[in-house]
């Protein structure tokens, strides 16, 4: 059992293609350091498991949702009383739909990026970073 984005999200630089979000955005740097932040709401439902639907595995999926909703730092009485909310929930787990914060932030050192010769000239590089992220 899986988390996935919901799909009703329409962002021209958002892309969620074989169950994993892509952001593709451009950044404009000078030489120099610099930091870029990333923050979003994901809107996550569970995957629809074959496997799990067979018997009555309600208690495994509550018991995994309150293990990916709830961090680990914040202790086992937080996962119960997490798994103790779901367990009254009379709807089916894959229709809840779970807000997950994301913030990354990343340091860019670009003090090798070639100068122009004056200060009016802009010199253009194409650079590609790929960074992933686990919830």
């Amino acid at each position: 059992m899986d988390m996935e984005p919901a799909r009703d999200v329409d962002n021209d630089s958002l892309d969620t293609e074989d169950d994993k979000i892509h952001i593709t955005r451009a950044v404009n740097t000078s030489p120099g350091n610099g930091e870029v932040i990333i923050c979003a709401a994901l809107y996550l439902k569970l995957k629809l498991n074959p496997a799990l639907q067979e018997g009555n595995n309600r208690e495994k999926q509550m018991a995994r949702l309150a293990e990916l909703l709830v961090p680990e730092g914040s202790g086992k009485r937080e996962r119960s009383f997490c798994q103790h909310i779901l367990l009254k929930s009379k709807s089916v787990l894959q229709n809840l739909v779970f807000v997950k914060p994301l913030q990354v932030k990343l340091q860019i050192d670009t003090e090798d990026h070639p100068k122009a010769e004056n200060t009016k000239e802009i010199i253009l590089t194409e650079s590609r970073v790929e960074v992933n992220v686990s919830l």
